[in-house]
């Protein structure tokens, strides 16, 4: 965990996409320029690590812009958790289940959503009714004592247990939202839940994306029963409980004529039998960016870097007319990947760059 090659990992991951201008963003872009030179540093941190106390603050987060309360972790600590956790993604990735996307490199929202559009396309007999649910609470809910018990079973270290132990008792109860180990946590615990999805309760087509699980099947009887195992199987063994307000329904076409049927709505966007379309909450939340970045005449780098997001969702969308008509007129997306490259050039030359 403190060996040189990880710690200076750490320093050049905890700067990655911190383009704020509040202190601690500035710190930490700071840090990651001067990686180096703050070697020895990170490594007192992490020798003397003591959770700090915290503020909590809300947010409304994701593309459906809940309503969220996260602990804002200290520099020192955002450090130290990109030491635990580069260590941590090696131990429990390779046991992690294919399609769950949330917070793993190499995987995230865009793939996870151009999976889904590929079972519901091209398999309409196995993909014929979808069970969709979530876990109540989630992070707040995680019981500690089951979480570090189970990390125990993988994890034979006794210093680097410790500090696993630490970052999971911040909070007197659940894993602090917010915290860049949480998410690790999170899956982590998870993952027994998705083999047994798959090799067990043998589920052909089953998506995570952190809590929100997506489960698809040509039969509607196993469905519920499936979904009454793994409701047993959270209580019983994860102290945990689904949200009562589950989802089991027919997978219906847009440019089908019956009534019967409905999309899945699921990672922003809206999953029909043939065609995908945009949440509308965030096709008017790109619509509205773009013409506010045309009244302002000119992009921030932070105008420029949520809009060429934003032109990743319509990729896998099926609405580029609309694409066109009501945000291509107002801004150039060639233009503003552009400005993104030029600035990403001046402010992180010198051999330090972004690390994937």
């Amino acid at each position: 965990m403190i060996s040189d090659d990880n710690v200076r990992l750490a320093l050049l991951n905890a700067g990655r996409h911190k383009h704020k201008n509040n202190h601690r963003h500035k710190k930490l872009r700071y840090i990651k320029a001067n990686a180096n030179s703050y070697m020895l540093t990170a490594k007192q941190w992490a020798e003397n690590f003591e959770p700090s106390k915290h503020r909590r603050i809300k947010i409304n987060d994701g593309i459906s812009a809940k309503k969220r309360t996260i602990i804002v972790p200290t520099v020192k600590e955002i450090v130290v958790q990109h030491m635990i956790t580069n260590v941590l993604q090696d131990i429990v990735t390779p046991s992690m289940y294919e399609h769950s996307y949330a917070s793993i490199p190499g995987r995230g929202l865009h793939k996870a959503a151009k999976t889904v559009k590929r079972w519901i396309y091209n398999d309409h007999a196995a993909t014929k009714y979808c069970l969709k649910l979530d876990i109540k609470k989630f992070f707040d809910s995680v019981d500690q004592e089951v979480l570090l018990s189970r990390l125990r079973k993988v994890i034979r270290d006794d210093k680097y247990f410790e500090y696993l132990e630490k970052v999971v008792h911040t909070t007197d109860e659940g894993i602090p939202l917010g915290f860049t180990t949480s998410q690790w946590f999170a899956n982590f615990l998870l993952t027994e839940l998705d083999h047994k999805i798959k090799e067990e309760w043998h589920v052909k087509y089953y998506v995570r994306f952190m809590d929100d699980m997506v489960l698809f099947g040509s039969n509607k009887r196993e469905l519920h029963k499936i979904r009454l195992v793994i409701a047993e199987y959270l209580e019983k063994e994860l102290h945990l409980q689904l949200k009562s307000n589950w989802q089991l329904f027919f997978m219906n076409s847009v440019r089908s004529r019956k009534k019967k049927g409905h999309f899945l709505d699921f990672l922003g966007f809206k999953f029909y039998r043939n065609h995908v379309g945009l949440r509308r909450k965030l096709a008017l939340k790109i619509q509205r960016k773009a013409k506010r970045i045309s009244k302002k005449g000119r992009a921030t780098i932070r105008d420029a870097r949520q809009m060429v997001t934003y032109a990743g969702f319509v990729k896998i969308a099926d609405c580029h007319r609309w694409f066109e008509e009501h945000v291509l007129k107002f801004v150039s997306i060639k233009r503003l990947r552009k400005k993104i490259s030029n600035y990403d050039r001046k402010h992180y030359k010198g051999g330090v760059a972004y690390v994937v």
